[in-house]
């Protein structure tokens, strides 16, 4: 148990890290990417229009994400469960057991689908 513990906390450690990593460098990535609009823009635009797309390009991403933070999430209603077989009783024969089986394995088979 005490390996299992140390094996799931070196994991989520080595996870921690490798999303942190990954955070960083999307900052760097999206610092570089607003750099290359603002040079790009201010070719077309004059200096505070290309400020002024930069910006509503950020605040419409933060709304974006802040509607879908807010958001509830769908109650997902599982199905019921199939009316299971009666077993059969003590002393039936061979055959009554085999559709028993039978009629166990098809509700399986139903409540997959």
């Amino acid at each position: 148990m005490l390996t299992s513990l140390k094996f799931k906390a070196g994991r989520m450690a080595r996870q921690a890290a490798l999303s942190f990593v990954a955070l960083i460098a999307l900052l760097v990535g999206a610092g570089f990417l607003t750099v290359a609009a603002w040079l790009f823009l201010q070719v077309h635009y004059a200096p505070q229009g290309a400020a002024l797309i930069i910006a509503l390009v950020y605040f419409g991403l933060a709304a974006v994400l802040f509607a879908i933070a807010a958001s509830k999430p769908e109650r997902i209603s599982t199905p019921a469960a199939p009316p299971r077989a009666e077993a059969p009783k003590q002393g039936s024969n061979l055959a009554q057991a085999f559709a028993f089986g039978l009629e166990a394995g098809s509700a399986m088979q139903r409540a997959r689908r």
